[in-house]
């Protein structure tokens, strides 16, 4: 199984291509794990000024969605799709290079470890 990582970015001007990282998502082969930074989600919502909720709403939508993704990938039922195949470390590096709007994702680093807690 492949591990990787990808950087969560907020990029509160579009203009100016610029970014701020405020979590991680890993994969390690098995389920994924997400990690924020409650000191980069504050100072992100004041670069926002307008709409400065943005900034829980895709925290927490990205964790509730790894949270549906782990149980789906967990469960013993069969199922019709399999997840692994479609969330991919390429599928990270299509978001890096097709995502221009708030939400923005770094390239996924691929890792030659295995991960453990």
């Amino acid at each position: 199984m492949e591990s990787y990582y990808t950087i969560i970015k907020i990029a509160p001007n579009n203009l100016a291509d610029d970014s701020l990282s405020i979590g991680l998502l890993l994969h390690d082969g098995n389920q994924f794990w997400i990690q924020f930074s409650e000191e980069k989600k504050s100072i992100a919502k004041k670069l926002l000024g307008t709409n400065p909720d943005a900034v829980d709403y895709i925290s927490k939508q990205i964790t509730d969605k790894v949270g549906e993704i782990n149980k789906e990938l967990t469960s013993k039922q069969p199922s019709f799709f399999n997840l692994n195949s479609f969330i991919t470390g390429d599928y990270f590096n299509y978001l890096s290079n097709y995502s221009n709007g708030l939400l923005r994702f770094s390239n996924a680093i691929f890792l030659n470890d295995s991960i453990d807690k």
